[in-house]
This record gives structure tokens, C-alpha cells and sequence, in this order.
């Protein structure tokens, strides 16, 4: 009983520290659609640049209309990451959603993408829009065709960053150091898988 309280508890204040953000926000928005799913039954064909197509599916949290254009959000339960640097693949989900959000509500273009966040006070956003957004959509499409060639060479390295492996449910088979192994391994390769190493190799102590 107390474990139930505890996480009704924390549904309540997630709530309304969301609610307090939404009251507080300049953007003044027209509801569209929670959850609106995309590539069911079929996958959406996403067309990429070199006449790549990736077929996808899944769920968008939340789609509003505002002055600018559509607004899409990600609704989290973490906390809020502060930077505005493109990680990849972090950001890869909400740069998806982007992309296939004209489409799922029916035409118009996305002006801004964000992580929600229910934090007590201050921002409660990491949000894309601008030039900001533009950049982040390239670099996903970048991203989205590193998948293809790996697809089309029928190449499926494994994570070389051991964050990746956290909850991946395959990791006691893999052992403790596969994301080690990995890295030394595609340190020799070629193609796509060599790219793949390089785009997700964790950061070290420097920063590099």
C-alpha cells in the first residue's frame, strides 16, 4: 500500500507541476491530438535524401496548433537536460516525430518540437523551433539514412556506449564489456558501421 501511495503521489505532483507549465506558457495553443499514432497497420515510408526509405511507426505524445504551425511534445519523466547541443540518438525521437507529425494531423508544417518535462519551477522545456529545429531535422535525416545503409548492408553493430545497454534485456548474455569489444572491433571497420562508431562513441573525460 505504501509503494502505491508513493507512486500516486508522484503522479500528482508530476501532474500538476505540467499543469503549471502549461498555464505559464506565451504559446497560445489549440488542441489537436494525445498519443495520435503514425504507421498503423502500414509503416509510414519515410523518404530520405539518395532515394533511402525507412518504414516507421509509433505513437506522438501530444500535437497542438499555435499561430506558427503545428507543436509537437515528448512528455517525460526524467529530468530536464539542460543544453541545446543535438544528441544523438537521444534526440532522434522527437526529430522523428517532427518529420512524420505533418502527415499524422493532416498537412501543416511543424514550428517547433520539445521535451516536456514536470519540473517544480523554471522551464519546463527543451524545445526546437527556427533555425534550431531546421538543424535538428537535418541532423536526424543524417541519422535516419546512417540506419538505412546499416540495413542495406546488412550490418547490426552493437552499441559501443554502455549507457545504451542499461535496460537492454540481452546484456547478461552480452557481458559487462560487449560495448568495449564493440568499439575496438568497429575501430577496423568500414562503411556504414565505421560511421556508426564514430556518430554514437560516448564522450570521455575531455569532452572529446
Amino acid at each position: 500500500d505504501g509503494a502505491v501511495e508513493a507512486q500516486r503521489s508522484r503522479l500528482r505532483r508530476d501532474v500538476g507541476h505540467l499543469l503549471r507549465a502549461e498555464w505559464e506558457s506565451p504559446l497560445r495553443l489549440e488542441f489537436g491530438k494525445v498519443e495520435a499514432s503514425f504507421g498503423y497497420p502500414d509503416p509510414v515510408p519515410l523518404h530520405l535524401d539518395g532515394e533511402r526509405v525507412l518504414h516507421v511507426h509509433g505513437f506522438i505524445d501530444r500535437i497542438d496548433r499555435a499561430a506558427p504551425g503545428l507543436v509537437v511534445r515528448d512528455v517525460k519523466t526524467g529530468r530536464l537536460e539542460p543544453g541545446s547541443d543535438l544528441r544523438p540518438p537521444k534526440d532522434l525521437q522527437i526529430a522523428l516525430y517532427a518529420l512524420v507529425a505533418p502527415d499524422v494531423v493532416g498537412g501543416a508544417h511543424v514550428a517547433r518540437a520539445a521535451y516536456l518535462h514536470p519540473v517544480p519551477a523554471g522551464d519546463a522545456e527543451r524545445a526546437f523551433d527556427g533555425a534550431a529545429l531546421e538543424s535538428l531535422l537535418a541532423a536526424a535525416r543524417g541519422w535516419l539514412g546512417l540506419a538505412a545503409d546499416l540495413l542495406a548492408e546488412r550490418s547490426f553493430p552493437h552499441a559501443v556506449d554502455p549507457d545504451a545497454c542499461t535496460y537492454c534485456e540481452f546484456q547478461p548474455v552480452c557481458g559487462d564489456d560487449a560495448a568495449a569489444v564493440s568499439l575496438r572491433k568497429l575501430a577496423h571497420a568500414g562503411g556504414a558501421a565505421a560511421r556508426f562508431a564514430a556518430l554514437a562513441k560516448p564522450e570521455d573525460d575531455d569532452g572529446d
